[in-house]
């Protein structure tokens, strides 16, 4: 992956990043929502877990971005039938996306509001669920080029089909990789459409205003998958541990954690309370915890 290459075609999209963190708008949040007993995971062992997007909840996710950019480039070539040398550049593209059907992605997901009635009814059998709020810099330490065992950014989820299709025009013409020697060109377009897929999704989603936290293992000592059961299968997964190098023995790494929000629950008050305790046990003191409002009883 050519770091300055990508960076170089992301801000022409306007998708400023710093370490392949896109920068918040005013007013935007990044709030992980999770049970009790994930928030306490999180907070004890420093850590997340990203889950292989193949295994999400919607198992026609994976596929979408593929089939998508698919679409496009082939209605691209199509389109410009004379130009032998455009057609044997998307046909060369084609079979580099194509590699990725069989290349493992990761995910954490996150959405850009800390109260959602749509999250909390999600978790209602848990206690009513707990809102982590992270300060988005704070991911540099795992992303871009300090990434070592492969590709990691946070990124927004692209809904609107119209967006999607741009990113692959874009892509395909931009001019900062024009001038390349042709595979050199070939390859730049692949890693930009690469960097982009898990990132698309049906518009039916669109109300999440979701982000991500995506890893895409290299293909040098990537770290190796673990497994838990989640809603009767089998999920691989990897942590945010194992992708920064930690050794297994080592302290954990203070979380970018701004804000914990309790969900609405019967026991809200109760639990705001055990959160403060466990926050202040294990470094974050300085994280104000909050009960949600909404009137939900689940």
């Amino acid at each position: 992956m050519d770091y300055p290459a990508l960076t170089g075609f992301l801000n022409s999209l306007e998708s400023y990043s710093h370490d392949l963190v896109q920068e918040l708008r005013a007013g935007v949040k990044l709030c992980h929502y999770t049970t009790l007993d994930g928030a306490l995971g999180i907070i004890q062992g420093g850590d997340l877990w990203l889950s292989h997007l193949r295994f999400s909840n919607d198992d026609e996710e994976f596929l979408y971005g593929l089939r998508l950019v698919g679409e496009e480039l082939e209605a691209l070539a199509a389109a410009a039938p004379a130009d032998a040398q455009r057609v044997a550049r998307i046909r060369a593209v084609q079979e580099l996306i194509e590699k990725q059907r069989e290349q493992p992605i990761y995910i954490c997901c996150f959405c850009e509001h800390d109260n959602l009635l749509s999250q909390w009814r999600g978790y209602a059998d848990n206690g009513g669920g707990v809102s982590i709020e992270f300060n988005a810099p704070g991911f540099r330490q795992y992303s871009g080029e300090d990434s070592p065992f492969g590709l990691t950014r946070l990124w927004r989820v692209v809904y609107k089909d119209e967006r999607q299709r741009n990113v692959v025009h874009k892509a395909l013409d931009h001019p900062g990789w024009q001038a390349e020697p042709e595979p050199e060109r070939v390859r730049y377009i692949a890693d930009a459409l690469a960097f982009f897929l898990p990132t698309f999704k049906n518009a039916d989603f669109i109300d999440e205003k979701e982000r991500r936290l995506i890893f895409t293992p290299g293909p040098v000592n990537p770290p190796k998958p673990r497994f838990r059961v989640r809603g009767g299968m089998l999920v691989p997964y990897v942590r945010m541990r194992d992708m920064a190098g930690l050794p297994p023995d080592a302290p954990p790494r203070p979380l970018p954690i701004a804000r914990v929000l309790v969900g609405p629950g019967r026991h809200r008050l109760m639990n705001r309370e055990s959160l403060r305790m466990a926050l202040d046990a294990h470094g974050y003191g300085a994280v104000p915890v909050d009960v949600s409002s909404t009137p939900y009883r689940g």
